[in-house]
């Protein structure tokens, strides 16, 4: 079977990343019937959560990039709940993905959606499917920004949050939590600094299927200053979505990832730098057990070279830890790699990227060691795309070398081959821009396989654009199957 991902550019050809161009998009106003209160659609092969979506809610707006990958034809249905967990027969919109293909819910193009509203969605597949989504202010707001996150399958009863910031140098923190089940939820938000423990408690209500928001500078319950992570536990699954939002050298930057519902012993960071042409990391590593753990942290530059091994650091139970690669005099600068954290005992991890220089970043979710597959999918590429560039960075999981191919499927029908070998342990990037091949002005996707053996490979996708000024950056990761 060819495990192709053919990109659709249906509505606005991706304007849920606002890429394709600052197009105006026509609000439709909703009719105003009877609401209807948590009900979803039977289940089906596939639910996936999306605790924030946007139409144009104070200029930010979403959209949703769903990506099919079965190879039968899947049936889509995006149900919409507002914050009180309202939803409404004419909200649901209805897709369908053709076998390995995608479809793009554009959330300022939703026909009935409120103009301006804000709250949560269930997407339900006939086949499994996975999407990513993407917060980013309207086209014609200044300053611009975006962020990327991974729409989560499974709801969970504690869901751990890395990054829950209150005034650190600038950077602050909001958590969005869904409840996921169709009965209320009380979620207890618990805040563990590095050092001090248990330094603060909020609790909110959620109602089936809606999404609450924590925004920690508003929170005077909280301390005036607070670095910490985020234990969110329920009596009910929920799923979650943390940020940063970086002003530190006066930019406006959007850091956004998803909260993670299992920790393991290993994570796996497929993209860092350390002074990297203005690019920095940094991987914030949070318990996610009772007891103390140790942590150490590899680093590896990109295409093989000596590993770095960082000393034992213990971390508290449910604390967090920040490792930041330019601390390591052994990295050095003008370095790119991959990375590796071991512990004693589980711990989950995000990794962000950012170059305060250009105003710029974004984070992503770290991989455990069993998210491995020897082929992946990339639901967007581009080369030049309105300023859009992306590039693939692949880690190997496995102690041997991995042979890869990477089928690029363009919008207008073309097909790019490109190969590389991913080395044991470490990592190989696919710069769009590199390939000769890729005319000026691409979009399109792509599938990568292991083409040589069974090594398992974990992938990042960056997405950048210089020329746009503001926070025009995002990372997502790359689909296993």
């Amino acid at each position: 079977m060819r495990w192709l991902i053919r990109l659709r550019l249906g509505v606005a050809v991706l304007v849920a990343l606002a890429i394709a161009a600052d197009l105006p998009v026509t609000s439709l106003s909703a009719p105003a019937p009877v609401p209807q209160v948590g009900a979803p659609a039977p289940a089906q092969a596939t639910n996936l959560y999306l605790p924030l979506v946007l139409r144009r809610a104070n200029q930010v707006e979403t959209g949703i990039q769903v990506q099919n990958l079965s190879g039968s034809q899947a049936d889509l249905t995006l149900t919409y709940y507002d914050r009180d967990g309202v939803t409404r027969p004419e909200w649901t919109e209805r897709a369908s993905a053709a076998a390995n293909d995608s479809w793009s819910f554009y959330t300022p193009s939703a026909p009935n959606l409120p103009p301006g509203f804000e709250g949560s969605a269930v997407l339900q597949a006939t086949q499994s499917v996975a999407a990513i989504v993407n917060q980013q202010t309207q086209p014609d707001a200044r300053p611009f920004y975006l962020g990327t996150y991974v729409a989560p399958r499974q709801g969970a009863n504690t869901v751990y949050v890395p990054f829950a910031l209150k005034g650190v140098d600038g950077r602050n923190s909001t958590i969005t939590v869904q409840n996921t089940s169709a009965q209320a939820s009380s979620v207890d938000a618990r805040f563990v600094g590095r050092d001090e423990g248990l330094i603060g408690r909020v609790q909110v209500f959620v109602p089936p299927f809606a999404a609450r928001q924590i925004r920690l500078a508003d929170r005077t319950d909280l301390p005036a200053t607070m670095n910490a992570a985020a234990v969110l536990v329920a009596d009910q699954p929920i799923v979650a979505i943390g940020d940063v939002v970086d002003n530190t050298a006066g930019n406006n930057i959007l850091e956004l990832y998803t909260g993670v519902s299992t920790g393991a012993t290993s994570q796996l960071a497929p993209l860092i730098f350390s002074d990297r042409n203005g690019w920095d990391s940094e991987i914030r590593i949070q318990n996610a057990t009772t007891a103390p753990v140790t942590v150490r942290v590899s680093v590896q530059p990109t295409g093989g070279g000596m590993q770095i091994t960082t000393p034992p650091v213990s971390v508290a139970a449910n604390a967090p830890y920040s490792f930041r690669p330019r601390d390591v005099a052994e990295i050095g600068g003008n370095f790119v790699g991959s990375a590796q954290v071991e512990a004693s005992g589980n711990v989950v991890a995000i990794v962000t990227e950012v170059n305060q220089g250009r105003g710029t970043g974004m984070a992503y979710n770290a991989f455990g060691p069993t998210a491995g597959t020897p082929r992946l999918s990339v639901p967007l590429i581009f080369k030049d795309r309105n300023s859009f560039d992306t590039g693939i960075q692949l880690q190997n999981v496995d102690n041997t070398d991995a042979q890869v191919r990477v089928t690029y499927r363009l919008s207008t029908g073309a097909q790019v081959i490109d190969f590389g070998v991913v080395p044991a342990n470490g990592s190989y990037t696919f710069y769009q821009p590199d390939n000769a091949q890729i005319p000026a002005g691409s979009v399109g996707s792509a599938t990568v396989e292991n083409i040589a053996g069974q090594q398992r490979i974990v992938a990042i996708v960056n997405e950048v654009n210089y020329a746009r000024g503001g926070d025009a950056s995002a990372t997502y990761e790359g689909l296993n199957y």
